[in-house]
């Protein structure tokens, strides 16, 4: 399995990721809104001051701008939702 685009649209893009256990993304910002579903295994998204952890099923959506890191506590896919442009 690997991380792949799976639809970009000018406004929009959508992730399949893919991160093996321990996997850390370090600390980071996109600048639209941005949502993380967990299709499978768990992660640890933390986005200062708090701490989410994602199990499959689970779902956060993120302010633009908000720096945050992610840990994969055990094999794991995302899904990830990327707004890009105005969103009013």
């Amino acid at each position: 399995d690997m991380s792949c685009s799976l639809l970009r649209t000018p406004h929009m893009q959508l992730m399949r990721l893919v991160l093996p256990a321990g996997h850390v993304m370090p600390s980071h910002h996109v600048q639209g809104e941005m949502a993380i579903q967990c299709l499978e295994g768990e992660i640890e998204i933390d986005m200062p001051p708090s701490v989410s952890r994602l199990h499959s099923g689970d779902l956060v959506v993120l302010a633009g701008d908000q720096r945050h890191t992610v840990r994969a506590s055990r094999d794991t896919v995302l899904l990830l939702t990327l707004l890009h442009g105005p969103t009013h």
